[in-house]
């Protein structure tokens, strides 16, 4: 096998390597049940949340009660605009994955966590997300609702952008060096 070869073998096998990135994502949707401040009974909500697993990074560090909490990388909340706590829009004044034990978020015991101000009433309600539902808290009132239909997916590792980039190479590289190939003059 000549060099050539085993260099196109290895830029697919380089290229077709799964993404090993600590960045995850989570999605979900639903509707509230009852109103609490500023939200109405029935009112419809849906999110997505990034953030990397792998991070060193507390962003409560004066919370003892969890072992680290992680910032959130991206994060997207929509409710109804007259709710005035949809992200972008309403200020964020907290947000992290609550809990995580030795490095690996464990959605059993944790959740992520999203404090936002209102720029309806100027009220704080925190917004406590997991697969199996989705909570708000009024800060001010401590009124409390819970969502009663609830989605969501996740948590997926978000492949890296450049895993996807060699894994394309890897697939088009070698297709368009059989195709110069074949088109060579035969050499005498």
């Amino acid at each position: 096998m000549k060099l050539r070869h085993l260099s196109l073998l290895a830029i697919a096998a380089i290229g077709l390597t799964p993404a090993h990135g600590g960045t995850l994502e989570f999605s979900f949707a639903g509707t509230f049940g009852k109103s609490v401040g500023v939200i109405t009974a029935g009112d419809t909500f849906s999110g997505e949340v990034t953030w990397d697993s792998a991070s060193t990074v507390n962003a409560c560090p004066g919370n003892k009660v969890y072992a680290i909490c992680l910032p959130l990388l991206t994060d997207v909340l929509t409710l109804p605009t007259a709710d005035g706590l949809s992200i972008p829009g309403a200020t964020v004044v907290f947000q992290g994955v609550d809990e995580v034990t030795a490095g690996v978020l464990d959605f059993s015991t944790g959740e992520i966590q999203i404090n936002v101000k209102s720029s309806v009433d100027g009220d704080y309600y925190s917004f406590y997300i997991a697969p199996g539902g989705l909570g708000v808290t009024n800060d001010h009132t401590y009124a409390t609702g819970t969502a009663i239909s609830y989605t969501s997916s996740g948590p997926n590792a978000v492949p890296e952008p450049g895993s996807l980039s060699l894994a394309l190479c890897a697939l088009v590289f070698p297709a368009g060096w059989l195709v110069r190939r074949r088109w060579q003059k035969p050499r005498c």
